[in-house]
């Protein structure tokens, strides 16, 4: 497996886009390159798809950094979890749902008052939940200069739970703009809840705040510069960090540590300097053929090709991570292996 940047494999790439081929300077051979990484994502778990990430989480919600689509696999404060699904906690035969699961658990038994549990909570626009206690603005600002006139477009619901929906030039835009600058700008709305961004490709990081009218200040979002439309895959462990022990940050605030596998976000390359996701060279050469084939209406080529890029993928895992794929010892859970729910 290799790591490749753009600006290393276009010339080859180029050589076999469209039907005889195209100018490594043609803007099209990026673009077939990206519509053929991200076709690929989706085929299998391969190595450069799934990462191991260490982080920090608040009050038992994680929120996995941008650039990462799902968890495969974590332990929380040491803990191994079970991750449920979004269905979970409203389908029958469930133990009920809620942040204090005290009386269906024996958390009890844990330091932490970790069953081992995680719950799905799909996707959110923020790292940590706006305090209800005050009136909250957002202050957004950027980590360098941005060109003039650069903006974003927050999305949300102010404090009495009402969309914000501000008058800019006269147009309803379903938000609030704000200027993207380094010095902090202030919204004229409160802000309960954020629901979505629009912004344009920055310099560097953008950094929203919550600012409480007594001056409580919580960090919410960091946008990354390439993230026109983010959003982050959100998890619950009920109950974490909620019996005191663990780490607290400089407010006193409750951490627990996370250790995960996860799934990697498909980023599209913009630049010579940016490291396509996918390196194999003799594989993408085959996809990209097939997305030339799929867009010509040739689907019994577009099929062939792609298949044999799969395959050699495949082939290039197998090779990366040897035979091996589970724990040398694996254990069920069990009556025998820790507490159960206890049944109503």
């Amino acid at each position: 497996m290799n790591l490749r940047t753009f600006g290393q494999l276009k010339s080859q790439i180029a050589r076999v886009c469209g039907a005889s081929g195209m100018p490594v300077t043609d803007p099209r051979v990026m673009e077939m390159l990206n519509l053929a990484t991200e076709e690929l994502l989706n085929e299998a778990d391969f190595p450069w798809t799934v990462e191991r990430v260490i982080f920090k989480v608040y009050d038992g919600r994680i929120v996995l950094p941008a650039g990462f689509d799902r968890i495969f696999g974590l332990n929380v404060d040491g803990i191994p979890q079970q991750i449920n699904s979004p269905w979970y906690e409203v389908t029958q035969g469930s133990v009920g749902g809620g942040e204090n699961w005290y009386g269906y658990w024996g958390f009890a038994d844990f330091d932490c008052g970790n069953a081992g549990v995680t719950l799905d909570r799909d996707t959110v626009f923020q790292f940590r939940d706006i305090p209800r206690n005050q009136r909250y603005r957002l202050t957004v600002q950027t980590q360098y200069a941005e060109d003039a006139g650069a903006e974003i477009l927050i999305k949300g619901y102010d404090y009495d739970r009402n969309p914000v929906n501000l008058l800019s030039d006269g147009t309803a835009d379903g938000g609030e703009r704000l200027p993207l600058t380094v010095a902090p700008q202030n919204s004229s709305s409160t802000f309960s809840e954020i629901s979505g961004y629009v912004k344009p490709m920055t310099k560097g990081e953008v950094w929203i705040n919550a600012v409480g009218f007594n001056g409580d200040t919580y960090h919410v979002a960091t946008l990354a510069p390439k993230d026109e439309s983010p959003f982050w895959r959100s998890y619950k462990v009920p109950g974490a960090g909620l019996a005191g022990c663990g780490c607290t940050d400089s407010s006193g605030c409750r951490i627990s540590c996370v250790m995960a596998r996860c799934r990697r976000r498909y980023v599209p390359v913009t630049s010579d300097n940016d490291f396509v996701m996918c390196g194999n060279i003799p594989a993408l050469k085959k996809m990209v053929q097939a997305v030339w084939f799929s867009d010509a209406g040739d689907f019994e080529k577009y099929a062939a090709y792609k298949a044999a890029a799969v395959d050699l993928l495949k082939k290039e895992a197998l090779a990366f991570r040897g035979k091996s794929k589970v724990p040398a010892i694996s254990y069920q859970r069990g009556y025998g292996l820790g507490v159960m729910p206890y049944l109503r």
